[in-house]
């Protein structure tokens, strides 16, 4: 969220879920995402389509960022995140920060 970090080596095929790689290095398209908030009609982050293959990877990063850059008056862990056209399948995966 700062731009005095280095751009992640990976950009946007940044698999990493490392809370410590997201205070080292920036994260342009995740970042814009945050940015842009959660969508007020569903509560969820908006992935843009051409980044909707990993938007599960993108929730847990997401989420990361959350907790390293909380927003003023935002409160964190009631967030989850759509695609333009899709509902992420809540049922995958454990929802670990830590990635194991």
């Amino acid at each position: 969220m700062s731009t005095k970090l280095k751009k992640c080596p990976y950009g946007e095929q940044c698999y990493r879920k490392n809370p410590i790689h997201f205070g080292e290095f920036s994260h342009p398209h995740l970042d814009k995402i945050y940015l842009n908030g959660l969508d007020p009609e569903t509560n969820n982050y908006v992935i843009p389509d051409e980044l909707f293959m990993s938007a599960e990877l993108i929730e847990i990063q997401l989420k990361l960022l959350e907790k390293l850059f909380p927003k003023s008056g935002d409160i964190t862990g009631s967030s989850s995140t759509s695609s333009k056209t899709k509902e992420v399948d809540k049922s995958r995966g454990s929802g670990r920060l830590d990635g194991g």
